[in-house]
């Protein structure tokens, strides 16, 4: 489990610079955290009731989840109405960009 404040300093305030990608559940930041692990943060809109339900499937579904195609879920954030997940980086961009 992490801070907001560490996932804050780990993507340099969720930066422009560490902006990855944007979509209906909100962004992604890429990011370091303290030990030199780099990651990328999906950043959850405000919370809502409908939200909250979807980001604990989530945790749930991948933390379950070990497979070598399957992006590693490292951790999460709860805080205040803030939902992030934290996943390991992989550098090799999006799926989508791959298949269309």
């Amino acid at each position: 489990r992490f801070s907001y404040s560490e996932l804050e300093f780990a993507t340099g305030g969720f930066c422009n610079a560490n902006f990855l990608a944007e979509g209906g559940y909100g962004s992604v930041h890429r990011g370091v955290l303290g030990d030199g692990i780099p990651v990328a943060v999906k950043q959850y809109k405000l919370a809502s009731s409908q939200g909250d339900l979807e980001f604990c499937s989530e945790v749930e579904v991948l933390s379950c989840a070990q497979h070598r195609n399957v992006v590693m879920l490292i951790g999460y954030c709860i805080e205040r109405k803030r939902r992030l997940l934290v996943y390991e980086f992989i550098c090799n961009g999006s799926l989508d960009s791959h298949i269309y």
